[in-house]
């Protein structure tokens, strides 16, 4: 008897954001808190969209995305031994105003603005234009975060980015990518929370630039 209660107790321990608060098309990354190995998620509106499970690397995570402004539910459940836990719901508000993290931002203007470099400008679009061919690259078939790095590095070099170019802005980015992703080159590599980590860089670059 002891034993079920304490195995109910663990199913009810599943606990998601209440709440969360994005741009249309902004992809979104939600991650639970459980014992249960697996979580399962339900989209509750046609217009929320959530990317295949199996693109996952994190069984307790999901994507989601909206293009359309508007408030939407998702649905998580989970399970420990075989005991269905209860439903936790989350609320996805989606809007063209909604304030977004700039926390790579604020970091890389001090580094973008102390550069003297009279070629910066130039050199700043080369970035963004390689960040966009890593962002439309196919890392599906990659397994490891080993070849992922790997393969940004080739497309540097293919598209003949100098070393030395913003060699600052480039390290703290470098900098942010390990601190998302991990700096354990045989980890199992996760496609989709690398690509929202390059839309943030995007972003963040765009900006810079005056986008």
């Amino acid at each position: 008897m002891f034993k079920f209660i304490l195995l109910l107790a663990l199913c009810q321990d599943l606990k998601i954001p209440e709440k969360i608060e994005a741009r249309p098309a902004e992809f979104i990354i939600l991650s639970a808190q459980t014992q249960g190995a697996t979580v399962k998620f339900v989209s509750l509106d046609k217009n929320l969209q959530l990317l295949p499970a199996d693109l996952l690397a994190d069984k307790k995570s999901c994507v989601a995305v909206a293009k359309i402004t508007g408030r939407y539910k998702l649905l998580a459940y989970t399970a420990v031994d075989n005991k269905l836990s209860d439903p936790a719901f989350c609320e996805i508000i989606i809007g063209d105003n909604i304030m977004v993290n700039d926390k790579l931002l604020e970091i890389l203007q001090p580094i973008y603005g102390a550069d003297n470099s009279k070629t910066k400008s130039g050199d700043l679009q080369k970035l963004i234009t390689t960040f966009n061919i890593i962002q439309n690259t196919n890392f599906n078939a990659t397994k490891t975060l080993g070849e992922a790095f790997n393969s940004v590095e080739l497309i540097f070099k293919q598209a003949n980015v100098p070393y030395e170019s913003l060699r600052t802005l480039r390290d703290a980015i470098g900098d942010y990518l390990l601190a998302q992703m991990g700096n354990d080159p045989n980890a199992t590599f996760d496609a989709v929370k690398f690509k929202k980590c390059i839309q943030d860089v995007l972003s963040a670059l765009n900006k810079l630039g005056g986008a």
